[in-house]
């Protein structure tokens, strides 16, 4: 009888953070009424700002500089927004401010500045509201290639972070709808003093097959549905409460660095690295009795310095291989950027025996990012015999 894989199913996503089971883990309140007043002065430029500009905002494509950490996150920075900052400087700070009091399970301190500073006002935005009386604006954007980085705002007569409500985003591209939650984490609603709420959960990772050729613009929009979800004995209950969309043009920043190589070890087979200023991905097929086709073998993708230091990769998915999508799954782990001045990476294959509970280097590639050349590294990988396939 031919063995059928969940992964056959469809995409299944390893690592990525599910909004509606940890909301109450990963959350940021503001502490006390200068961090609400700041936020506040922060929204009020960034309207002040759009009123005047509502018929030329629009974001261009742009290199943008090396500037200190400290200007993305200074506490005095935000604070000057209040008595006056100009269109260049108001934008990014709503997000620094949000993610300030982030774990490194959210995103670093360099990278928290590296997306501030490339924020920008989206352009001919269009809301809409379209159940209760939520009203749904994303204010700035930043989009690498590989991540749409959002910062929104609502106004709604309902507590948006009341227990037993979820709320759910869906997402289209150029009008094509991604089909999976690919959302970076989830997190509370901040209120600010005028009562209105800003979050950045919004934030996505867009896969390839979803990314529009070229480098011009995309047009993003965002359906935002608030509902309720509980239980009566054994019926569970669910309904909408408030619905709002957004939808906006956002210009690609093409700061990417990409390499593309086929490198085999092992039958496991390297395929691309790409890195921008704020996300660094990385794509490797395995062969699928590696990846649970047989129910006891998982492997997942670590990416190191050539010193040893950890490049976060927070997020995972699976799916077929483009080239031999019966008897290959593609693994695609995606994170932080590359520390400055590393020029070679380290990208290692780790495949775990869930029964077992033991863990083996089944493949490891050296990344020359000057070159832009791939190398396998035999050096504590344990090698494999060859993958039967008993239905090949």
């Amino acid at each position: 009888m031919k063995h059928v894989s969940y992964f056959e199913k469809g995409w299944v996503m390893i690592s990525m953070k599910n909004r509606n089971i940890i909301n109450s883990l990963n959350k940021i309140e503001p502490h006390g009424s200068a961090d609400s007043r700041m936020l506040s002065a922060i929204l009020a430029e960034n309207r002040r700002v759009r009123g005047e500009k509502e018929t030329s905002m629009t974001i261009h494509k742009k290199k943008v500089g090396k500037r200190a950490l400290v200007l993305a996150i200074s506490v005095a920075l935000v604070f000057s927004l209040a008595i006056g900052v100009g269109a260049s400087g108001a934008f990014g700070r709503l997000f620094g401010l949000i993610t300030q009091n982030d774990s490194s399970d959210f995103y670093n301190a360099k990278n928290r500045a590296v997306i501030a500073e490339r924020m920008e006002p989206v352009a001919d935005e269009v809301t809409a509201t379209q159940a209760g009386n939520l009203k749904f604006s994303v204010k700035e954007a930043y989009y690498d290639g590989m991540t749409l980085y959002c910062a929104g705002e609502i106004e709604t007569d309902l507590d948006p972070n009341a227990k037993q409500t979820a709320w759910n985003y869906d997402i289209f591209i150029n009008g094509v709808p991604l089909d999976f939650d690919y959302s970076l984490h989830a997190r509370k609603w901040v209120k600010t003093e005028d009562g209105k709420y800003v979050n950045d959960s919004i934030s996505t990772k867009i896969p390839p097959e979803f990314r529009p050729a070229g480098t011009g613009d995309i047009q993003v929009k965002y359906v935002a549905t608030h509902y309720s979800y509980g239980s009566e004995g054994e019926t569970v209950t669910h309904g909408t409460l408030e619905a709002a969309s957004s939808e906006f043009t956002v210009a690609l920043q093409d700061e990417t660095i990409s390499i593309t190589e086929t490198v085999v070890q092992n039958n496991v087979k390297f395929r691309y690295l790409l890195s921008s200023p704020a996300t660094t991905e990385v794509c490797i097929d395995v062969p699928r009795e590696l990846a649970g086709y047989y129910g006891d073998l998982y492997s997942g993708i670590s990416l190191f310095t050539e010193k040893g230091q950890s490049v976060s990769l927070n997020s995972g998915s699976e799916n077929y291989s483009d080239e031999d999508p019966e008897y290959y799954r593609k693994l695609i782990y995606s994170g932080e950027a590359i520390p400055q001045g590393v020029t070679k990476l380290i990208a290692q294959v780790n495949t775990s025996n869930w029964e077992g509970h033991t863990e083996t280097v089944t493949a490891r590639f050296e990344i020359d990012l000057a070159e832009k050349t791939v190398t396998p590294i035999s050096d504590g990988v344990v090698s494999l015999e060859k993958p039967v396939y008993p239905d090949k």
